[in-house]
């Protein structure tokens, strides 16, 4: 079974920033910023799921790397686009802040952003979910969020800015993805679904776009499920079946039992909802947002652009409105809030919602003031038409009318035939009664009201009265979290002030071991200068001082443990004179005397005529073997004795093809088929060996960063890279690139903590690692030869020891 089927949310991806549906101000934004060339450097996406953030940072990382670029609208040809696309870039890092939230990742995503990109133009760092990340991991970063290197660019996503810290926040340009309205939802899924052959009725795709949310991603896996279950056709009945929302034709049924008046019928709807599953108080919460759809319906000409109604439930909504007073719909309204309010709060939920379907039933239309004035108006024209002549209304000072109709005769102030004043008619008495019964019922509505609007002023007042108090308790806790979070800040300013004490006393440490070391090494430069230039077997030690000079000694000294410390120990105690005639009486018997004679003349001057065995003067602070603990003033004895111990070369080793040669005239090598980084530098290595063995000796401790564009970037540990930086060596490196690549190129020589070297090899652990095995590889030789065999069964030897010494061709 073939699992190559790629989701629709995935397969329709966008790939241009004009694609990201309902984002037309962020796109515009960016690619603006692309073609005017102020891309910011840190960026954070905000806005609900599913609404472009990650895609749109997709878009961008694209843009910026892309080879044809940076561009708006990137080519999808070029290694760069594909890679990222497939989410193996190397200089393109997605992470997830959800399970990447710790100070350590954040501790080495600031080692990693210091590197230059391996290959394209941008380091970019994707992070989602931004928010999860902790306080720390935030306060680790802010530094290099202010300040990255110009390679670095961020984009954050979150479907939570406000609890991202306003540090950040600063540091950030901020873009707001708006949910996606359901418009442009269905016209992004009719696009689709031409393209795939699926025929669906727009009805259909507008319950998919309301059930979505404003989120294209949980539209798309929506439609992938109802075309699983529906085939290439796809109706509205098959998907509120699928989707689970049958309930909406119960809305209606209610939304039509209740202006109908019919009780009965919504109680049935109510106990049908129950046995289906449902539960009651979300149902309520959408019969709530039904009433406000029905009087939006009512209000506004285009329903469809400000409610989520598809078409055919449009149709169904303006039929059971037809003929309905808009202020009944907006009672049903307030009645079914405040029901449903109740129901959050009561233990019998159904019952409360039961009895507000019965109250939504009884309701009438009220009678309006402008109806009531109408009428009046009729009344008082029937009743003047009546008796014959206009009534005479009371004065505005005078007593209140209800009094003075209750009082016939004489007070009454209406001028009346006496046949008409006579009590005891019983249709005027029920006019009368009905008359004050209906003004009653006014009085009491308009109680009714008063006291609801009273009710619902009060509500917001304690409503109101509740937000302050939640804005002040919010406001205290970011206060007390603002003390806290500077209290830290405090706490690893003075962790890092002390960190940085303890650094500069390091280096001073080392710097005053350093000044040291440069002492010893010129005292040994002085007992090497005053050393005879052949030794006790007439062989010349010209080559081995010229591989030794002082400019180019600390390339051998440093990279490896050299053999000259072991006869430290011995010049600094040689206690016993014999040692010092047996070495001194074999190269000249001069020595002897000589050693009366340094004291006339001054250090300096003697050591000149160096024919003879002048380098006994060198000592003159004392002519004496006392002061033989001193390496920088030996005796003549003492001096030969440290010729004599320090490890020199074998004499088939001599050093004499060491000797400089200019590195113009020197064949320049075929570097044309070599890609890697790691085969060009070794290029190099071997040019600058045939004309500079120290510098090539230094060279072979580089870690290459990065090999192309015109620049070399070559990282030394501490060891080294002040070795690599002097003037000279750093020259001769700088010409050998030149001779091979071209005069354009540069050298780039930074330091590198020994920690960041794990996993990473030069080319003189290398050839470490080759050694190491070839030893290892004669070793077995050896031991399994033959004859070794033989020898040891013949001596019974129960085993066998080898000595491996490897020389260079």
């Amino acid at each position: 079974m073939s699992m190559s089927y790629v989701v629709l949310a995935r397969k329709w991806r966008p790939e241009h920033f004009e694609e990201v549906v309902g984002q037309g101000h962020v796109a515009r934004t960016l690619k603006n910023a692309i073609e005017q060339d102020r891309v910011h450097h840190a960026y954070l996406f905000c806005g609900a799921r599913g609404v472009g953030k990650t895609s749109t940072a997709r878009i961008l990382a694209k843009a910026l790397n892309c080879h044809q670029g940076p561009t708006a609208t990137p080519c999808y040809q070029c290694p760069s686009c594909l890679e990222i696309s497939r989410g193996q870039s190397v200089d393109v890092f997605e992470i997830d802040g959800a399970s990447n939230r710790g100070i350590n990742e954040i501790r080495e995503l600031r080692e990693g952003v210091r590197y230059a990109p391996s290959r394209d133009r941008n380091k970019i760092y994707i992070i989602d979910e931004v928010h999860m990340l902790t306080t720390e991991a935030f306060n680790a970063l802010l530094k290099t969020l202010e300040e990255p290197p110009p390679h670095a660019r961020f984009i954050f996503a979150t479907t939570e800015p406000q609890k991202i810290p306003v540090t950040i926040l600063s540091r950030c340009q901020r873009f707001d993805f708006k949910r996606i309205g359901q418009n442009d939802i269905v016209e992004h899924l009719e696009h689709l679904c031409r393209h795939e052959g699926i025929d669906a009725e727009r009805a259909a795709l507008q319950i998919v776009a309301r059930q979505a949310a404003g989120g294209m991603r949980d539209a798309l896996s929506l439609l992938d499920q109802i075309i699983s279950f529906s085939g290439k056709t796809i109706r509205e009945a098959e998907i509120a079946e699928v989707l689970g929302v049958a309930n909406r034709r119960h809305l209606f049924d209610l939304s039509e039992a209740v202006l109908a008046g019919d009780a009965e019928r919504a109680l049935v709807v109510v106990d049908e909802v129950n046995r289906y599953g449902y539960d009651l108080q979300q149902f309520a919460s959408e019969l709530v947002t039904h009433f406000r759809d029905l009087m939006v319906t009512a209000v506004v000409q285009d329903p469809e652009k400000v409610t989520e109604l598809t078409e055919s439930e449009l149709a169904i909504a303006r039929r059971q409105i037809e003929g309905k007073a808009q202020e009944l719909l907006h009672r049903c309204f307030s009645v079914m809030v405040e029901g449903a309010q109740k129901m959050h709060r009561s233990p019998y939920p159904r019952l409360i919602f039961e009895m507000t379907l019965v109250r939504l039933a009884a309701l009438e239309p009220m009678v309006g003031l402008d109806l009531l004035i109408d009428r009046l108006s009729l009344l008082e024209e029937a009743l003047s038409e009546d008796i014959g002549g206009e009534i005479a209304w009371p004065e505005r000072p005078a007593a209140p009318a209800a009094p003075a109709l209750s009082a016939p005769g004489a007070a009454e102030k209406k001028t009346l035939s006496p046949a008409e004043s006579e009590p005891g008619d019983p249709a005027e008495d029920a006019r009368k009664a009905e008359e004050a019964r209906k003004a009653e019922e006014a009085r009491k509505a308009e109680e009714a009201r008063k006291a609801e609007e009273a009710r619902k002023a009060e509500e917001a007042r304690k409503a109101e009265e509740a937000r302050k108090a939640e804005e002040a308790r919010k406001a205290e806790e970011a206060r007390k979290a603002e003390e806290e979070r500077k209290a830290e800040e405090a706490r690893k300013a003075e962790e890092a002030r002390k960190a940085e004490e303890a650094r500069k006393a390091e280096e001073a440490r080392k710097a005053e071991e350093a000044r040291k070391a440069e002492e010893a090494r010129k005292a040994q430069e002085a007992a090497r200068a005053s050393a005879p230039t052949t030794d006790a077997e007439g062989w010349s030690v010209d080559g081995y001082e010229a591989l030794m000079r002082p400019e180019d000694e600390a390339s051998f000294e440093e990279p490896a443990p050299s053999p000259e410390p072991a006869p430290s120990p011995e010049l600094a105690a040689p206690p016993e004179p014999a040692p010092t005639p047996e070495l001194a009486a074999p190269p000249e018997p001069a020595p002897s005397p000589e050693l009366a004679a340094p004291p006339e003349p001054a250090p300096s001057p003697e050591p000149a005529p160096s024919p003879e065995p002048a380098p006994a003067p060198e000592p003159a602070p004392s002519p004496e073997p006392a002061p033989a603990p001193e390496l920088a003033a030996p005796e003549p004895s003492d001096a030969d004795t440290a010729v004599a111990e320090a490890p020199r070369p074998p004499k088939s080793r001599v050093p004499v093809p060491l000797a400089r040669v200019d590195l113009s005239e020197i064949a320049v090598p075929d570097v044309s088929g070599l890609e890697s980084a790691r085969d060009r530098w070794k290029a190099v290595v071997e040019f600058l060996r045939k004309g500079n063995a120290p510098v090539a000796a230094a060279c072979e401790y580089a870690y290459v960063q990065r090999f192309d564009e015109g620049q070399v970037h070559l990282s030394f540990t501490q060891k080294f890279v002040d070795i690599a930086q002097e003037d000279a060596r750093k020259a001769a490196i700088e010409t050998a690139v030149a001779r091979i690549f071209g005069a354009s190129w540069k050298v780039i020589i930074e330091r590198i903590e020994a920690e960041a070297t794990a996993g990473v090899t030069n080319l003189a652990e290398e050839r470490e690692e080759d050694i190491r095995r070839r030893r290892a590889a004669l070793v077995e030789d050896v031991r399994t030869d033959p004859v070794v065999a033989q020898a040891q069964s013949l001596f019974g030897a129960s085993d066998v020891r080898v000595s491996v010494k490897l020389f260079d061709e």
